[in-house]
């Protein structure tokens, strides 16, 4: 199967990559949050896991991962990218214990 793309790697119109979504798939999106009080309910869930003491550390691990994951967000990994004029490139990881 040909895929068309343009000199900047972005898909042109009409190639055979592009098909988005399966159809169907925002009925199921649509019908889970509708079983699920706009996915309240599943908010609701992980909460009460987390806050249970008698459940498993590792379930109490998953569901605050999730919701913070979800809720807040996963953290930023900065990447720091350098062009070499042989062609290579250089990646540095930038956080707290290295230079900026």
């Amino acid at each position: 199967m040909a895929v068309k793309r343009d000199k900047h790697g972005k898909f042109l119109k009409g190639s055979e990559a592009l098909g988005g979504r399966p159809k169907g798939s925002k009925g199921i999106a649509a019908y889970i949050k509708e079983k699920t009080n706009n996915l309240k309910d599943v908010v609701d869930c992980y909460i009460e896991i987390l806050q249970d003491n008698k459940a498993a550390k590792k379930d109490r691990i998953v569901c605050g991962t999730k919701l913070m994951e979800y809720g807040i967000g996963r953290p930023v990994q900065n990447v720091k990218g350098e062009f070499e004029h042989d062609g290579s490139i250089t990646f540095q990881w930038v956080g707290e214990d290295t230079e900026q």
